[in-house]
């Protein structure tokens, strides 16, 4: 047989002396095409990422086999696969047959392609002070198609954003926290191991020499102002007494952050405070503590009145030197009565009779800064009769420095303006130094 096909077979007998020729007979029957079957070598499992790989497969009558894929994240080109994705390919096999062989049974073998893994590289951070400016925070990816974001474990103390593409963490408090490396997977990758990397936030060195601290005492509260008026009496807070309270104020104007400020009769070393927590609980905007020391702001806490009718402690990690105490608070989430408890700095070698001459002579002088609050710039109006060294200086309140004048370069105008424009809303503070002598003003911008 060499082809397919109806076939007629003739039967024939000639005759001879004795008989005559035999009608021929004839019969008929098909040729059918021969059958063929695929061997398809076992495909091994895959990563996405893999490089492109060769099949193979055989067909009994040697004829070629063609390839095609059924479904899942690949392509093919020949016998050449290419992956474009994690998830489960079925690849078929194929062998369409000829004039002789008929079309084998298709054949088709699957396998899995898992997620590629990614690697993140992140530096470890260097230990900053509560004064340092907002730094980067940058970090690597053996995989660059997606994002490595930044998570603080504490952001009272290191905050992180992604502002205009740059990942910056901003010092607020002092103490240790874990800035976190993290990368989200997606249907090619999986998410990364997080890294971490532990950051220590220092108080700044003193600029004044202190006496060992060895008993706690009450600190004395001599005022309290407020940034804004919304119709609130703070003046309880000056004293000890439980029935005479801050009163609540349930009008729309109250319904706003405000700092209110308690000065502390000297410069003290704040171990503790303790808050009285009268009644509503406000996990919702609770009020945050702060200590301030001259231009450093630095964060204690939150008070979120989740006691009731009694004293609690606000926990220090350590000592913070303040001059004041800040308590920023929304609507009525304030504790009821403040007391701070530390030790008065005895400042060596601040009280000579030539500095207190200094400041004396800087209180005579007349300066002012407005408007305060302002929303875009600020006017310096000075004395002209000022002589020496003169400087002005704007600080945010973690004490970096923002903007700085030298008066004495421009003595013959005695008002110095100061661009805030680019600046967020909030507190800063307006440094004038005579001749080695400060004084300052807190500005709002707004």
């Amino acid at each position: 047989l060499n082809g397919t096909g109806a076939l007629v077979v003739r039967a024939l007998q000639a005759g001879n002396d004795t008989y005559h020729a035999a009608n021929p007979v004839d019969r008929s029957f098909t040729i059918k095409k021969a059958s063929q079957t695929i061997s398809f070598v076992e495909l091994t499992n895959k990563t996405y990422g893999d490089e492109s790989f060769s099949i193979a497969a055989n067909a009994s009558s040697g004829l070629p086999v063609s390839f095609s894929i059924v479904n899942g994240p690949a392509t093919i080109a020949g016998n050449m696969v290419t992956l474009t994705g994690a998830g489960t390919v079925t690849i078929e096999a194929a062998q369409a047959g000829n004039t002789l062989h008929a079309a084998a049974t298709a054949v088709t073998q699957s396998f899995s392609v898992g997620k590629a893994a990614q690697v993140i590289s992140f530096k470890e951070l260097e230990n900053k002070k509560v004064a340092d400016a907002a730094f980067a925070l940058a970090a690597t990816s053996s995989n660059a198609t997606l994002p490595v974001i930044f998570i603080s474990s504490n952001p009272e103390i290191v905050s992180v954003a992604n502002t205009n593409g740059k990942w910056m963490a901003t010092i607020l408090a002092t103490g240790q926290v874990d800035i976190v490396a993290s990368q989200a997977g997606n249907d090619k990758f999986l998410a990364a191991a997080d890294v971490v990397r532990s950051l220590t936030i220092q108080a700044n060195p003193s600029e004044v020499s202190l006496t060992p601290v060895l008993t706690e005492e009450r600190l004395k509260i001599v005022s309290v102002n407020a940034s804004k008026n919304t119709g609130v009496d703070y003046t309880p807070w000056l004293n000890d007494d439980l029935n005479n309270i801050v009163k609540k104020v349930w009008q729309p104007n109250n319904n706003k952050w405000v700092d209110v400020t308690l000065q502390l009769e000297h410069r003290s070393t704040v171990n503790r405070i303790s808050l009285y927590d009268f009644e509503g609980i406000f996990t919702v905007n609770p009020a945050e503590i702060y200590a301030v020391n001259g231009s450093e702001i630095t964060f204690l806490g939150l008070f979120k009145g989740e006691d009731y009718k009694k004293w609690v402690n606000l926990p220090l990690k350590e000592p913070i030197i303040a001059d004041a105490i800040l308590i920023r608070k929304y609507s009525n989430n304030i504790p009821q009565k403040i007391n701070v408890y530390g030790k008065v700095i005895e400042e060596i070698a601040a009280a000579s009779e030539s500095t207190k001459e200094k400041k004396n002579a800087l209180k005579s002088i007349s300066w002012s800064a407005y408007p305060n609050p302002t929303t875009d710039k600020l006017q310096v109006e000075l004395d002209p009769e000022l002589k020496g060294q003169v400087t002005i200086d704007l600080m945010n309140a973690t004490g970096h420095q923002l903007q700085h004048i030298d008066v004495k370069n421009n003595s013959t105008n005695s008002i110095q303006t100061l661009s805030l424009e680019k600046l967020q809303n909030g507190l800063y503070f307006l440094y004038l130094k005579v001749n080695g002598v400060i004084e300052v003003k807190k500005i709002y911008k707004q």
